[in-house]
């Protein structure tokens, strides 16, 4: 969908033509093989990364000589006039699930690492610290140089607020960017649910056919296939703001169920992790997803939604009996 939405920065006409060409092309490279799948994901980081950092860098530059830096003292929140209602907390640390996702997929990947034990513990340690820099300082740029109303209603955010201090160029390399990190945060999506879903089957939990690795490639091409046409059909049938909201619904029912099972593990003594932890996140999920229905209801999201949970319940609730 963010996809979609730059390209229409560079070129007018429908997002959902981006989108499914992106879909086809990333279907295809994971088709490929985990090996290329890897390089082609290391490039795209590596691209968008310097680009994020070129804007930082240029933007505090600009501030600086502009004396916008001043601005962001307006942003500072005054205590007695903030609404401290339970919904607008709730909504607000939905914002920071959905702004965060994506470091799970570090754990998916896991059979293919090496040193799982030890790696993805700090992979992701390392991640959430280079992600949470790189994010403030982009936001902090972006505030001091363009307005936020324009910045919310904008298809393409940092490619406008990149306008404002580099010109037409820094709007071109900016809308590269938000391309480069829309692939490969699409990519590593494709990837990680392919091999979730490789590995529920292989459990008993999914259909044995999910299992089945392409004879050349060695990858769960069964799987890609499938993600691939669920997310193309609801781009297709979707507009632009239902998919965006289906999406982090589906993010966040996935972090449901992994703090739920975190939990009964803990309870059972089997990992070692705090059981409390997870029950607070899973209560403060559950809300978030209550809250983010209620105010974003439409037929279709709550449709889409109730029939894709009811799904999964039934297909792992019929394979765990038949499993029995």
């Amino acid at each position: 969908v963010s996809f979609g939405q730059y390209m229409t920065y560079f070129v007018k006409s429908s997002w959902k033509i981006w989108s499914l060409l992106l879909i086809v092309v990333l279907t295809i490279l994971n088709l490929k093989g985990a090996k290329k799948t890897g390089s082609v994901e290391n490039i795209l980081v590596a691209a968008k990364v310097v680009l994020l950092l070129l804007f930082a860098g240029a933007g505090f530059l600009f501030a600086a000589k502009y004396g916008l830096i001043q601005k962001l003292q307006d942003y500072v929140p005054n205590p007695t006039e903030v609404d401290f209602r339970l919904s607008n907390l709730v909504l607000g640390s939905g914002l920071i699930f959905i702004a965060y996702e994506g470091f799970e997929l570090i754990a998916t990947s896991a059979e293919e690492l090496k040193n799982p034990r030890k790696n993805i513990k700090r992979a992701i340690y390392i991640c959430i610290v280079i992600v949470s820099t790189i994010y403030l300082l982009v936001t902090l740029i972006a505030l001091m140089v363009i307005d936020p109303a324009k910045l919310m209603s904008s298809e393409a955010p940092l490619a406008e607020a990149a306008e404002q201090f580099m010109g037409s160029i820094g709007g071109i390399l900016l809308g590269v960017g938000g391309l480069l990190a829309t692939s490969s945060a699409f990519n590593a999506s494709l990837y990680g649910s392919s091999r979730m879903m490789f590995a529920l089957a292989r459990d008993g939990l999914a259909p044995k056919k999910l299992v089945k690795l392409s004879e050349e490639a060695r990858v769960p091409y069964i799987n890609i296939l499938f993600t691939s046409f669920i997310i193309a059909i609801l781009t297709l049938v979707g507009v632009l703001q239902e998919v965006a909201t289906l999406s982090s619904l589906f993010f966040l029912i996935t972090f449901f169920m992994v703090n739920l099972s975190a939990f009964k593990l803990s309870m059972e003594k089997t990992i070692n992790s705090h059981a409390l932890f997870s029950m607070i996140a899973l209560i403060i999920i559950f809300i978030i997803v209550i809250l983010v229905m209620s105010y974003l209801y439409t037929p279709l999201i709550l449709t889409t939604f109730a029939v894709a949970v009811l799904s999964s319940f039934s297909i792992t609730f019929y394979m765990t009996k038949r499993k029995v």
